[in-house]
């Protein structure tokens, strides 16, 4: 087979969103959300998951985008 390996995750994806809530909330400007952050992270995995689908999705469209008309764009034109 040609190309990259497949690696399997050594964590479940849910345990990975705990590990970004734990990050992402510890400087929280909101102490209610670092305490719940570093007590009960799972609370946020939902809420991680979607925003990073979001985000991909942004990605593949913008990247179908430049794979049509961006070849030779600069920062400022896109």
């Amino acid at each position: 087979e040609e190309g990259r390996s497949k690696q399997q995750l050594c964590h479940g994806k849910d345990q990975i969103y705990v590990e970004m809530a734990k990050a992402i909330f510890l400087y929280d400007e909101t102490e209610e959300f670092q305490v719940l952050a570093q007590m009960n992270p799972g609370v946020f995995t939902s809420s991680i998951h979607s925003h990073l689908d979001v985000l991909k999705s942004k990605y593949q469209k913008q990247n179908v985008l430049l794979g049509q008309t961006g070849a030779g764009c600069t920062y400022e034109e896109l």
